[in-house]
């Protein structure tokens, strides 16, 4: 655990309900977990055994990758924070430690593997590896003018020790993490051009560094506050809106009564209109369902085979024909029921009675058509 810091553990933010707190004073590993168990009771668990501190003394968050295998865990020593500097600690939207801002930051495929960053009074060394989109080691120093460089050399070089991450190409970013809050009280924090998107306070509720016990009666509170505010504003919007609705019924109701009295002036004109539309959709089926034999007739006589021949034709409705044929080859008669199957305008082939006597097969052929069947590709 670092030693207590004489700096400032808290930067200035660009809105006051989110507290950030400088990473030097926190402890940070990242740990496995098992992604099919709590991951709350095995954080507290790896900072029991890894922290130089009880439980109990200790302020502490963690990240849990989006994969849960991995999980960013956090501590620090809450003697290392003066009872002046938790004063606004219970009014805060949030209290999250400002390193967390490179680990929600998304990452480019084009992102290096380690960055620096400088303030004037420290430096943060983060690097990531394959294995988890969590940082796999986040270091901090404090420094001065005087031994800023060769502490940043120390910092990498320790870092490489302990990563064995390639840090010859390394991004670096300067100055003070900011944070605020959007329209829809989400967190947001930056820090040059990098922002993070916005972090709801769902999101951040294992993030925040207060005890469990604080945040849950903070939301409690929240809630409330919020159902009071929510159900007054519904209230309000109900008798709105009911008011409304009495005048839409009232002007609705003027407007019914003068359109029925132009429809029951327009009713013999409808009426007339009615009758010539259905008189015509009448003629056009019958139209589309006439007789038609020789059309019939042509369009499965086109694939017959030659030693088909048709002896008696008849027709049963308007897409039926039934048929009495002979032929020399009885292997000619399964060849024209598969033609005639095989059209697209046909519904159905049905070969009956089929014997056969001195080198002659007869039979009964019942072929039925589809309905509007000329508009298929038949009767051309």
């Amino acid at each position: 655990m670092p030693a207590t810091s004489t700096s400032a553990s808290v930067h200035a933010t660009t809105d006051p309900a989110v507290t950030l707190l400088t990473g030097e004073r926190f402890f940070v590993r990242r740990i496995p977990i098992a992604a099919d168990s709590p991951a709350a009771p095995q954080v507290e668990l790896a900072l029991e055994t890894i922290s130089p501190f009880p439980l109990e003394q200790m302020f502490h968050g963690h990240v849990i990758d989006r994969a849960q295998r991995h999980a960013l865990v956090y501590s620090a020593y809450r003697r290392n924070f003066s009872a002046a500097e938790q004063t606004d600690w219970a009014n805060a939207e949030s209290v999250l430690p400002d390193f967390l801002m490179h680990v929600f930051v998304p990452r480019g495929s084009q992102a290096t593997d380690a960055t620096l960053h400088e303030t004037d009074t420290a430096l943060t060394a983060i690097a990531w590896d394959r294995e988890s989109e969590l940082p796999v080691l986040i270091l901090h120093r404090t420094v001065s003018n005087e031994n800023r460089e060769q502490s940043k050399a120390e910092l990498l070089a320790e870092l490489t020790r302990r990563t064995q991450v390639d840090l010859e190409n390394h991004s670096i970013i300067s100055g003070p993490i900011n944070a605020k809050l959007n329209e829809k009280q989400s967190v947001i924090l930056s820090c040059e051009d990098h922002t993070t998107p916005p972090l709801s306070s769902t999101f951040l509720a294992h993030a925040d560094v207060r005890d469990g016990q604080v945040l849950a009666s903070k939301r409690r509170a929240t809630r409330s506050a919020s159902l009071w505010g929510n159900t007054f504003t519904l209230v309000i919007v109900a008798l709105i809106l009911c008011l409304i609705v009495e005048l839409g019924m009232i002007v609705t109701s003027k407007l019914l009564d003068s359109r029925q009295g132009q429809l029951d002036e327009r009713n013999p004109a409808i009426e007339k209109i009615e009758s010539a539309q259905n008189l015509a959709n009448r003629l056009e089926t019958l139209a589309a369902e006439q007789l038609r034999p020789l059309e019939m007739l042509a369009a499965i006589n086109a694939p017959r085979p030659q030693s088909v021949d048709f002896l008696r034709v008849s027709t049963r409705g308007p897409l039926q024909l039934e048929i009495d044929a002979q032929t020399a080859n009885a292997n000619d008669l399964r060849t024209y029921e598969a033609a005639l199957k095989a059209l697209p305008f046909i519904d159905s082939v049905t070969i009956s009675d089929s014997r056969s006597r001195s080198g002659r097969t007869t039979f009964s052929l019942e072929v039925t058509f589809k309905p509007r069947w000329t508009q298929t590709g038949g009767g051309s």
